[in-house]
């Protein structure tokens, strides 16, 4: 399966697609990448389950039909909501078995094409990470449970400024995409070589001004993401 796109500073748009037709109806608005929902998180583990907007199919499907109605017109990242370990697990093991779902789940769609990332989103239930190594054991987990089902995928993280700052996430040896808001007037306040990406929120129409401001931010793979589930103007 190759890979899809380079985004190259350019920017995509996050949403919760509930059909193949919203992801269709995204890229033809002219957004040139797709960062969906693929993942929410569980209490209990493996602490996330794929999204079926329709019941049956996952998100990470419908983005495959949109690929296979259109072509490689647009970039894919698949973020992950994987919950912190439940009583009496480990951050390492609960990270594990959310990236073993997660990968599991895009393997399972049988499409010809691949995110460009699958990324850790840590949040939901139980008790956070709250040191360092707690923080390193979860995402480190969460790329070895993705890589342990298909090692062609490449895992990412997801977090906000504060506790990339906080947490020494810079120090982590995979991609980081970084949580920032508001969207105009702000610029990053933390650096690092592991950020790959910013993912801003909230846009609006027209959506021209927010999608310059982060390009100017000089990351390769940034998002937008709209106030609200959908996709209601392009990038202009």
């Amino acid at each position: 399966m190759p890979l899809i796109g380079c985004f190259d500073g350019l920017v995509a748009v996050y949403a919760s697609f509930g059909s193949t037709a919203a992801v269709v109806n995204a890229v033809n608005l002219g957004w040139k990448g797709i960062a969906d929902v693929g993942g929410i998180g569980t209490s209990a583990a493996p602490y996330t389950v794929a999204v079926k907007p329709d019941g049956v199919h996952s998100t990470d499907q419908l983005v495959q039909s949109a690929y296979s109605q259109i072509g490689d017109k647009f970039g894919w990242l698949s973020y992950w909501t994987v919950s912190w370990p439940s009583t009496g697990d480990t951050f390492y093991n609960a990270g594990h078995l959310g990236g073993q779902v997660a990968a599991q789940t895009v393997q399972n769609t049988l499409g010809n094409f691949q995110p460009a990332y699958i990324i850790l989103d840590p949040e939901g239930f139980n008790t956070p990470a709250s040191n360092p190594g707690q923080w390193a054991d979860f995402i480190n987990g969460f790329a070895d449970g993705v890589i342990s089902i298909n090692a062609a995928f490449r895992p990412a993280f997801y977090c906000g400024q504060s506790d990339y700052q906080t947490y020494n996430l810079s120090a982590i040896n995979h991609p980081a995409f970084i949580a920032i808001t508001p969207i105009l007037g702000t610029n990053p306040f933390v650096s690092g070589s592991n950020i790959t990406g910013f993912a801003a929120y909230y846009a609006a129409c027209p959506s021209g001004a927010y999608v310059n401001q982060v390009i100017t931010w000089h990351a390769r793979w940034n998002s937008v993401q709209f106030n609200g589930s959908g996709v209601p103007c392009g990038p202009s």
